[in-house]
């Protein structure tokens, strides 16, 4: 007997991944004048242990070790919500942007070096991005509910320990938490993020 399901739900982190990518290829080029670098920028979806074990692998390729940041994560879990009468599902996401630092750089040296030059561009485009993307539902007005951090000499106690880093690396990041939105699942579908047609979605 054949399904009777008319959908499945939207593919979320391929959503990001296209938004990074625009994300990157938009303000990467500032970013490299401004800091004479030569950054591509690295989109990873996946649980921290997941994007954790994904940079160690790029770290131990030479090809790709100098691809690794500035990073965009996305982080599973994430959560769906469906309300009953109501066809439009609102996720709640957690993502974060993250650079490489020195351990003994002092607080004035990483905002000069990482969170005016590269992390703050890049949440400011990730920020239009997302509000211009036709992924989601644009009823949130001229600002994105979410709560941002900027996290300096980046680790979390409670989940590697005092002494760990979130990503095993020395970095500077801002994280993004409880960010909202609510889902445009017909253009999703349409632009193949959707398993409907399951062909199209490479992240």
């Amino acid at each position: 007997m054949a399904h009777t399901y008319k959908s499945l739900p939207v593919n979320v982190p391929a959503i990001f991944n296209a938004i990074a990518d625009k994300t990157f290829a938009n303000v990467m080029p500032e970013i490299n004048t401004a800091t004479d670098g030569d950054m591509t920028g690295c989109f990873i979806p996946g649980s921290i242990t997941h994007i954790v074990t994904r940079l160690q692998e790029m770290s131990a390729d030479p090809t790709v070790t100098d691809q690794r940041f500035p990073l965009i994560g996305f982080v599973h879990d994430f959560k769906t919500s469906y309300k009953q009468n109501n066809s439009i599902p609102e996720i709640t996401v957690r993502l974060f942007i993250a650079n490489l630092t020195a351990p003994d750089r002092r607080t004035e040296d990483r905002m000069t070096v990482n969170f005016l030059p590269i992390l703050y561009p890049l949440f400011a485009e990730l920020d239009a991005q997302i509000k211009a993307s036709n992924y989601f539902i644009k009823d949130y007005g001229n600002q994105l509910e979410m709560d941002v951090f900027d996290r300096m000499h980046w680790g979390r106690e409670g989940i590697y320990g005092p002494e760990k880093y979130e990503l095993n690396e020395y970095i500077d990041g801002m994280e993004i938490q409880n960010l909202r939105l609510r889902l445009n699942v017909p253009n999703c579908i349409s632009a193949g993020l959707s398993p409907s047609n399951p062909q199209t979605i490479i992240y």
